[in-house]
């Protein structure tokens, strides 16, 4: 049986079996397992993970997961772990109606071959549908953009034009509502061409970088008060000094607050503090998170989680030029999911000692 590995709201893995195959012989008894978790196989749990393979005996384990066993007829199971690179992502399982965990090194050897070789059968599989993924979402980019853009500069065009026209029939309220539109709308089109600029600078190898001591938790307070039509969040921790570039730093909050407002929910959090020679900025959400299958993929350009709360008109390049940001100033972005909440970590080094050598374009 293949087993695949999926993660729950509060972070914990789970199985479900997504092929088997039943020999001729087979006991016929009820059908239990057809997914799961590892609450009563911790073991197990620990030994996959590990990249290693585990035995299970019936007769061993407690009780009720010992039931679930013995009313379907299995004495014993072999399970090896199934990896995409460093991830385990599945588990091909070999269950025994006769023996009870008497495997020849044989057999452990041919089954952790046959996982191996369904790991990179899905891991081709996974490349094929990202390519095709990653073509749809290119033929899609300049309509998104123009779309994303078209809004803004249809309000900046509009009122500009309706000042332009006859600013004297407005009152100065009116022309301050109509001013403060102008000015928001242009930001949001200046934030999108800055995107798009960034990831084809990284891209190039052209993209500079000018790192210093900068405050992070006075900078998440600023980008906050800067957003606040955009998304509420609260900060707090202590001030936190890191060696960045100040505005390369308020560019990766940003599209991490924008990220939160566009797909994450109602509170959001922006959390500031040291470890080591690292300072964290860490922005959570309470909104449904993603699968385990878009954790990695959310930082590809272009590419949008599949939810219901998505907007339509994300380009899909926040995330990616986020974690560019990041690992070019010496750091990293990582997305987790603890305990019912969305975490995007950002680390950055503390001090230059521990950033690594940039070189500027001349």
């Amino acid at each position: 049986m293949s087993i695949l590995n999926r993660v729950d709201r509060d972070g914990n893995v789970t199985w479900e079996i997504v092929a088997d195959a039943i020999g001729p012989n087979v006991p016929h008894g009820e059908s239990l397992f057809d997914g799961g978790d590892y609450d009563q196989l911790q073991k197990v749990n620990e030994l996959l993970a590990a990249g290693k393979p585990a035995r299970v005996v019936a007769s061993d384990l407690p009780r009720p997961i010992r039931d679930r066993y013995e009313t379907e007829g299995i004495k014993a199971e072999m399970m090896a772990p199934i990896f995409i690179r460093d991830q385990w992502v599945g588990t091909l399982g070999y269950s025994d109606f006769w023996r009870e965990g008497t495997w020849l090194s044989v057999e452990v050897e041919a089954l952790t071959r046959a996982a191996d070789m369904v790991g990179a059968y899905w891991e081709r599989e996974h490349a094929r549908e990202g390519l095709e993924e990653l073509a749809e979402a290119k033929d899609r980019f300049i309509a998104t953009v123009s779309h994303e853009l078209r809004t803004p500069l249809a309000a900046v065009v509009g009122f500009a034009g309706e000042l332009a026209a006859g600013v004297e029939s407005y009152s100065s309220e009116e022309i301050a509502e109509m001013v403060q539109l102008i000015a928001s709308q242009s930001v949001e089109m200046a934030q999108l061409v800055d995107d798009l600029l960034t990831a084809e600078r990284a891209a190039s190898g052209n993209l500079t970088v000018k790192p210093v001591a900068i405050d992070l938790l006075h900078e998440s307070q600023s980008v906050v008060e800067s957003m606040r039509a955009g998304v509420d969040a609260t900060v707090d921790g202590d001030p936190t000094v890191a060696w960045a570039d100040t505005v390369r730093t308020r560019q990766i909050l940003r599209n991490l607050l924008t990220n939160a407002a566009r797909y994450g929910g109602s509170q959001v959090k922006i959390s500031v503090s040291s470890l080591g020679d690292t300072a964290v900025i860490v922005v959570i959400d309470d909104g449904p998170g993603i699968n385990v299958v878009d954790s990695e993929r959310i930082f590809d350009p272009y590419y949008r989680a599949q939810t219901d709360e998505a907007r339509p008109d994300s380009v899909g390049l926040g995330l990616a030029v986020a974690r560019q940001l990041a690992r070019i100033m010496g750091g990293d972005l990582v997305y987790r999911r603890r305990a019912g909440w969305t975490r995007f970590e950002l680390t950055l080094p503390t001090t230059s000692e521990h950033a690594p050598a940039l070189a500027f374009p001349a």
